[in-house]
């Protein structure tokens, strides 16, 4: 969103007390110089009406939303406008010293005034000093209420509300006389003092110095007065420039620090911008946040998905497991119960049956065995293995403490399996050792 200190243009209203309401827009050109693009004006009756017509002239001189709008005006004898020396301090404890300092200075109560001000640089912008110049300017609760009041009710909308006076800093800070012109000395003034103690002071009605530099405005803003004179003409120049200074100094990097401690406004007064930009904006990020939710709640859901399978495999597994163990338990039991069988049934023949679940551990699982006879302490056993495996087999059976390899013969078959043939005595006495 734009800030103050981006905008380009400004359009400035300023009232006088003698009914008249003028405008001015002055846009910020590319070489810093201010330009006076349009000026209007219009008259009002004192006692009301002053909100309408600021409207009517705002209308016409209003281009774009990101126009800064700032209004002035003549308070009559009802405002102050003056600097004062205070020690440097925050601005929430400044605001609180200057409604002290207020309630000693005015004829009146200080519940009876509003206030802003601003904070200035001090002297040679010693930026280390004790005590820093502040411009204040206060005008009475009543009339400022009755102005907010008549504001509101003719739904008139701005960015900021000052005295001229307000915001002779920083374009005219070096002058030391200048003039504003206006019905009233009010409007004349000069700078007076040196150092901390440099202040504004009004002039005299009487004192006519300072008169012939009511145009020094123009040669701060970079225009001649002959430029000036053609905008706005020259019977009339004396009547804007209250509001070309107000626009010159909404247009400087001085008003976005400033503002806040001007006299606040209501929230119904404010020049509201970019809304369509905000509802948009909010919309998108609102927009983002549920589709954040959205994304996290389907990661989370994915995840538990995936944890659920992964259980419910592991549930499978540990039940294949379990039914295994009681498989190869039974097994087990079957093997046992066969080799006793087997032994009881015939005397002698465990002798056998040792030799075969000798043959069982010693050749390679991939290995099967096709023929086995037994004579005697003799055994003839024919082996069926894939290729290369006969080394192997060859191995196992010279390592045996049972048997005694007498012949070995191989024959390799069409698809490349090997027909191992062994001879093999068995050891005396070697299966009773085994055990």
């Amino acid at each position: 969103m734009m800030g103050f200190w981006d905008a380009k243009e400004c359009v400035s209203l300023f009232w006088r007390r003698d009914g008249l309401v003028v405008g001015t827009r002055v846009v910020k050109g590319g070489d810093g110089f201010l330009e006076v693009a349009e000026n209007s004006s219009a008259s009002f009756e004192k006692g009301g009406g002053l909100a309408a017509v600021l409207a009517a002239v705002e209308t016409r001189l209003l281009t774009s939303s990101t126009d800064i709008l700032i209004v002035g005006g003549d308070f009559d004898d009802e405002c102050v406008c003056f600097d004062l020396n205070i020690p440097n301090m925050p601005e929430g404890d400044m605001r609180q010293a200057i409604k002290y300092e207020l309630s000693r200075l005015l004829p009146c109560e200080s519940g009876d005034v509003v206030f802003g001000f601003r904070k200035l640089a001090p002297k040679n912008n010693n930026s280390k000093a004790s005590r820093f110049p502040v411009r204040i300017f206060a005008v009475s609760r009543k009339v400022w209420s009755e102005l907010l009041t008549d504001f509101t009710s003719a739904g008139f909308r701005f960015d900021a509300l000052a005295h001229p006076c307000m915001l002779l800093d920083p374009l005219l800070s070096e002058f030391d006389e200048f003039n504003l012109p206006g019905d009233e000395s009010s409007y004349r003034f000069s700078m007076v003092g040196d150092g901390p103690n440099r202040q504004m002071r009004p002039m005299k009605s009487s004192d006519e110095r300072g008169v012939e530099n009511s145009l020094d405005l123009a040669v701060a803003m970079g225009y001649e007065k002959t430029k000036l004179s053609a905008a706005i003409g020259n019977g009339e120049l004396d009547s804007f420039i209250p509001g070309m200074l107000q626009a010159a100094y909404a247009l400087s990097s001085n008003f976005a620090a400033d503002k806040r401690c001007f006299i606040p406004l209501p929230r119904e007064l404010r020049f509201e911008r970019f809304k369509r930009s905000r509802l948009i904006f909010f919309a998108l990020l609102f927009l983002i946040v549920v589709l954040s939710c959205v994304l996290t709640v389907r990661e989370w859901w994915d995840d538990w998905s995936r944890l659920a399978a992964l259980n419910a495999e592991n549930t499978k597994v540990e039940r294949r497991i379990s039914e295994l163990k009681v498989e190869n338990a039974e097994l087990a039991r079957f093997e046992k119960s066969v080799v006793l069988k087997i032994a009881g049934a015939n005397p002698g023949i465990h002798e056998i049956t040792g030799c075969l679940y000798e043959l069982t551990k010693i050749i390679p699982k991939d290995v099967w065995l096709l023929n086995f006879s037994a004579r005697g302490s003799s055994l003839d056993i024919s082996l069926r293995a894939p290729k290369g495996k006969r080394v192997e087999i060859m191995k196992a059976v010279n390592e045996s403490k049972l048997f005694k390899v007498k012949n070995s013969n191989t024959r390799r078959g069409s698809d490349g399996s090997e027909s191992v043939y062994l001879h093999l005595e068995m050891t005396t006495g070697a299966l009773e050792k085994a055990r």
